[in-house]
C-alpha cells in the first residue's frame, strides 16, 4: 500500500524516492519466531501454538507495541513507560483511560 501511494505522489509531483524521512516497514509478527516461543513451522508455514490463532494474534501485536520502548532502549521495563496502555490493561491502573477495555476484551483474551 505504501509503495503504490508513494509512486502515485511521485508521478504527480515529478519526484523520486521515499515520501517519509525513514523508510517504514511492516513486520508479520506471526512469522517472527523470536517474539513468542509458542511459534512452530509446519511445511514452511509459521503457526501459533494456541487453540485459536485469530484470538491470539491481536494480543501478540499489542505486546509487540507495548515492548517497543524497551526495544528502543528508552526504558528498561515496559511498566515504566507512561504513554502506554500497558499499565491500564495489565496493571489495572484506573488513573489511565487510553483504551476502551470492554472493546479490547472482545478482541483479545487478557
Amino acid at each position: 500500500m505504501l509503495c503504490s501511494y508513494a509512486r502515485a505522489i511521485n508521478i504527480k509531483e515529478n519526484r523520486k524516492g521515499s515520501l517519509f524521512q525513514q523508510h517504514t516497514k511492516s513486520l508479520c509478527l506471526n512469522g517472527n519466531e523470536t517474539l513468542n516461543p509458542a511459534w512452530y513451522r509446519v511445511m514452511g508455514v509459521t503457526k501459533i501454538n494456541r487453540p485459536d490463532d485469530k484470538a491470539e494474534y491481536p494480543k501478540v501485536c499489542m505486546n509487540y507495541i507495548h515492548l517497543n520502548p524497551v526495544h528502543a532502549g528508552i526504558v528498561t521495563d515496559v511498566r515504566k513507560w507512561p504513554w502506554s496502555s500497558y499499565q491500564e490493561i495489565y496493571l489495572k491502573n484506573t488513573d489511565i483511560e487510553l483504551v476502551n477495555l470492554e472493546a479490547l476484551k472482545a478482541l483479545v483474551r487478557l
